[in-house]
């Protein structure tokens, strides 16, 4: 029953992380066409969107970002006997998915469009991870809706 539990936590936790990066990502995104459309250096456009997002995380959002807790239990996932070896090969593969998104937001670089579709790319596989383990362990989507601030 531990297993389950803490199964179902970390993907709270790891879906909630993802959504809060997405949503960065999208401002990212906003700020570097702004920037293009005024002719403007795009670096500072970024880095700009990114402190700014960064400073209006509402401290409950902010300790979803101190992703340590949440690396520990998928080490501890990913080796429990309780848990199917598919669930555990779909927790890994979820944790390297949401890596994936949390890199796209702290590592800008390359094409706009290029960064967009990663952006795009890397959340619907979240998404769909997600969705496949919510049924697995009997999560209801009202669950892994962010908590408010």
């Amino acid at each position: 029953m531990t297993s389950l539990f803490n199964a179902r936590v970390v993907l709270r936790r790891i879906n909630w992380s993802a959504e809060i990066f997405d949503v960065g990502t999208v401002q990212i995104e906003k700020a570097w066409q702004a920037a293009i459309n005024a002719n403007a250096q795009v670096n500072p456009a970024i880095l700009a969107a990114q402190d700014q997002f960064k400073k209006t995380l509402k401290p409950v959002y902010q300790g979803l970002w101190d992703k340590q807790d949440v690396s520990d239990s998928i080490a501890r996932i990913a080796t429990d006997p309780m848990l199917t070896e598919a669930t555990r090969q779909d927790f890994s593969s979820l944790w390297q998915a949401h890596e994936a998104v949390r890199s796209n937001f702290f590592n800008v670089n390359g094409f706009l469009n290029n960064y967009s579709q990663a952006n795009q790319k890397n959340i619907t596989q979240v998404r769909n991870i997600v969705s496949k383990l919510r049924v697995t362990l009997g999560i209801t989507e009202q669950e892994l809706v962010l908590p408010p601030s």
